[in-house]
């Protein structure tokens, strides 16, 4: 099966200490910092009306957005009424520093989803966007559980998880929320008449001290360490704290009751098969200069570069690599020029010349001072002083009387 290995997803290394600040006493939570959930996407509805922020979502690869199905089907499922924005945890503004919001593509929701009074089943849409997501370290790709056990698996209820919601167009987190066994989510669900499936659903909150989200933002995301997933102690020490995409929000009544998310892990090979359709190399070749892009699944492609070229757009000659890469022009820049055999001629910065730029010249001898004189500023830089009776940069305007 096709994954999303460490590297490439959740890679903020720090504590759920270092996470959050400024508790908020509604239901237990903190406002998140920023950088501290790089995977989290608000969708907003920008069609007729322009509704806004209607739903969460969880960045998985750089062009696709995880989230449930019932934030679309049967309402407005025309993709280009909607846009994704990233970056966003402290504020709502679309484009400060790392915000910034992409059109989405499409739309493509679970074949067999369903919603009735009492049964909410297949709940997992993915949402493409227009163009690629930039990543940076507040906007980053969250880690699938595709080599985990299942969460509701003997001996994995429980664990270190968080969930969250918005106040005040902030995002705020409530850490620690245990994953309850499907019996106990059956309990907290029955004077509603809830059906919880446990190979669907995956149960969180804290029944006793009331933690867990409003009924407000579907679709967005039930994260837990690996380590609370993984049984084996090579596992732990090998993925600390490495953040794990467990569940998508999908159903639940009221505040602070324990709510049920879609359970990522079963819907796995659903989530690969559709993201196995992106073709990198498809429609235009991302490999430059003849380079043959070949496609790796979700992961992206591979450049073959021609030869004498290299880098991983196969954008680089291999003989500027000696060349400007690594030149010898002191104080100026470098230009590739097929005229010398060493690939590269010197740009020279001002003041310094000769063929590498290592000489510095009479910064006077660059300027022209026709009725006036050269001089050096504070900033050593040569300007004119004109004589009496004249002005302009070279002294060359007579002022008239």
């Amino acid at each position: 099966m096709n994954k999303l290995s460490s590297y490439q997803c959740y890679h903020n290394p720090g504590t759920p200490d270092n996470y959050y600040r400024a508790m908020i006493s509604r239901i237990g939570g903190m406002f998140a910092i920023k950088g501290s959930h790089p995977h989290i996407a608000k969708l907003s509805y920008v069609g007729f009306g322009k509704a806004g922020h209607f739903c969460d979502g969880s960045i998985i690869h750089k062009r696709f957005i995880l989230t449930a199905a019932h934030c679309f089907v049967g309402w407005d499922e025309n993709a280009s009424n909607y846009e994704v924005l990233v970056g966003a945890q402290e504020s709502s503004t679309r484009t400060n520093d790392d915000k910034k919001a992409y059109s989405v593509k499409s739309i493509e929701c679970h074949e067999e989803y369903k919603i009735t009074e009492r049964r909410v089943v297949n709940d997992i849409c993915i949402l493409k966007t227009n163009k690629d997501i930039e990543f940076n370290i507040n906007v980053w790709p969250i880690c699938l559980p595709d080599d985990l056990p299942p969460p509701n698996s003997e001996g994995h209820a429980g664990g270190n998880c968080y969930i969250g919601d918005w106040v005040d167009s902030r995002f705020y987190s409530i850490i620690g929320v245990p994953t309850l066994t499907p019996e106990l989510c059956q309990e907290s669900n029955n004077e509603y008449s809830l059906f919880v499936d446990a190979d669907q659903h995956v149960c969180a909150g804290n029944e006793k001290e009331d933690q867990n989200t409003c009924q407000g933002k579907s679709g967005g995301p039930l994260v837990c360490d690996r380590n609370d997933l993984q049984r084996t102690l090579h596992h732990m020490a090998m993925n600390k704290n490495q953040k794990v995409l467990t569940g998508i929000q999908s159903f639940g009544v009221g505040c602070g009751q324990p709510r049920v998310y879609t359970n990522i892990h079963q819907f796995l090979p659903w989530i690969f098969e559709k993201l196995n359709k992106h073709d990198d190399c498809k429609p235009e070749n991302p490999c430059r200069n003849g380079g043959i892009c070949n496609s790796q699944d979700f992961h992206g492609h591979e450049c073959e570069c021609p030869a004498g070229w290299i880098t991983e757009d196969c954008s680089l000659r291999e003989k500027d690599l000696t060349a400007c890469y690594k030149n010898s022009c002191i104080s100026g820049k470098c230009i590739l020029d097929d005229r010398y055999s060493w690939g590269y001629t010197c740009d020279c910065d001002y003041g310094y010349g000769g063929p590498f730029c290592n000489i510095v010249i009479d910064k006077c001898a660059l300027i022209n001072c026709f009725m006036g004189s050269c001089d050096l500023d504070s900033s050593f830089w040569a300007q004119c002083k004109c004589s009496s009776g004249w002005t302009g940069w070279h002294c060359s305007l007579k002022i008239t009387p």
